[in-house]
């Protein structure tokens, strides 16, 4: 989340490419330290020899597609819901 929002600061815009790209790199960031944690809990705790290549065959390919569909569809509502909760956050001073 704070990898996200940070992009998200550092961009001018509110467009749908600012949102998605900020929803994929949220996504490296947690695809990266659960991957870790997977290779770390498989060679050290369970005992498994399993290497990187494996790793990343159990604990990511079967879920990126649909992660990315998640994160299209984020940054879709997103464009269209973003300005409106800026408009709250200034009716209530915030």
């Amino acid at each position: 989340a704070w990898a996200a929002g940070w992009v998200m600061e550092h961009r001018e815009g509110r467009r749908f490419r600012d949102y998605l790209t900020a929803c994929l790199i949220g996504l490296c960031c947690i695809y990266a330290l659960g991957l870790a944690g997977l290779y770390l809990n498989l060679n050290f705790v369970v005992g498994k020899e399993v290497g990187l290549v494996r790793v990343i065959q159990i604990g990511a390919l079967p879920f990126i597609a649909g992660d990315i569909l998640k994160a299209l569809g984020a940054a879709a509502l997103a464009v269209k819901i973003g300005p409106r909760i800026g408009e709250i956050a200034r009716l209530q001073g915030r």
